[in-house]
């Protein structure tokens, strides 16, 4: 397992998601990424935090994960926090996924998703992955600091 470096966040909870999203500046938006499908965790107030990336440098279920980055001492991200992370370190996400823990959304077959930063032909995308299916090596998961 590998901890990157210390990511100094500011979520500005007093945006709404589509200003969220928005300040990313994303090519892509998956369109179940919604108010409706992820509440934000306002409170009406910018927030400072840190994040780091955690790469398990192998497959991973979600569980596993999960459990790891608890042991570590941190907090999964939750959709605001890859949000301000996505706008504020732009270019990471051309290097490697990365994903948020901390906000799932259950559709209507009862998948589980996430949301994730990636790259697809060049483009910065904010998109959503079924957390049923194990991660790859490459991916990275956003965590903060307690």
């Amino acid at each position: 397992m590998n901890i990157s470096d210390l990511y100094p966040l500011t979520i500005n909870r007093t945006r709404s998601l589509k200003q969220m999203i928005a300040a990313g500046r994303y090519a892509y938006q998956h369109p179940d990424i919604t108010a409706e499908h992820f509440p934000l965790n306002s409170g009406g107030h910018q927030q400072r935090a840190v994040a780091v990336l955690v790469h398990f440098e192998r497959f991973i279920t979600n569980t596993a994960a999960k459990r790891a980055i608890t042991r570590l001492d941190l907090r999964q991200a939750d959709l605001d926090e890859i949000l301000a992370f996505g706008a504020e370190y732009r270019d990471v996400q051309r290097l490697f996924p990365i994903v948020e823990l901390g906000s799932v959304w259950e559709d209507h077959y009862r998948n589980r998703s996430v949301a994730y930063l990636c790259v697809h032909n060049g483009e910065r995308q904010l998109d959503l992955r079924r957390i049923e299916n194990d991660w790859h090596d490459d991916y990275r998961f956003l965590a903060v600091a307690r």
